[in-house]
């Protein structure tokens, strides 16, 4: 058993791409072994870029955990990452994805949604095709700019902006740094999390 001085601390647990997935799977283990204590201190999980973790059934199984100890979980996506859709989300698969969904915006423009693209995902990754090309070359334009028009704390370095030149032909993986994430989270609104509204599950 730990020991706590202070009885009313509570933690976050947040990862990306793969640590985003581990940080949705710590809450699972804990149910499991019953860590009633650490549950009941848990105040929310944060994951960035992250997989589909489980299946439908595992997917009620955590949500039931999260509800029955008030854990927080959002799920946010940044534009074309191809991450959040490893593996196909459809009814080919088993895979599910479950809870909110907050998919961030270049600009850090915010939708909410439940899932990413569902039984569609073959046909809508067909029709962004080009949109997603698009979007890379806006991706290169505003990395190189974003440092004068934001501040220096956004700057990104060139190995980053070499990179997203190949992202004109791999549209998908340039959208999964972390960098993109922490930018676009620090230009969204300031209520993104406190009007996330409750979507069913």
């Amino acid at each position: 058993m730990i020991a706590y001085s202070n009885k009313n601390t509570k933690f976050i647990v947040t990862g990306h791409s793969l640590g985003g997935a581990l940080a949705i799977l710590f809450p699972a283990i804990l149910a499991l072994h019953g860590e009633e204590e650490l549950l009941n201190r848990l105040e929310a999980v944060y994951t960035f870029g992250q997989p589909i973790v489980g299946d439908a059934e595992f997917g009620h199984f955590v949500k039931d955990n999260l509800r029955k100890y008030d854990i927080k979980y959002y799920r946010i996506v940044y534009g074309y990452d191809i991450v959040p859709w490893v593996p196909l989300d459809n009814t080919m698969m088993t895979f599910k994805h479950f809870g909110r969904c907050i998919h961030n915006g270049r600009g850090g423009g915010t939708r909410w949604q439940h899932n990413i693209l569902g039984d569609k995902a073959l046909t809508l990754a067909l029709i962004n095709f080009f949109v997603a090309r698009l979007s890379a070359l806006y991706e290169l334009g505003r990395g190189f700019f974003i440092g004068f028009t934001r501040g220096p704390n956004y700057r990104e370095g060139w190995t980053l902006t070499c990179l997203r030149v190949t992202g004109i032909l791999f549209t998908s993986f340039i959208n999964h740094f972390p960098q993109d994430y922490v930018n676009s989270t620090r230009l969204a609104s300031k209520d993104l999390f406190k009007h996330c509204p409750e979507l069913p599950y």
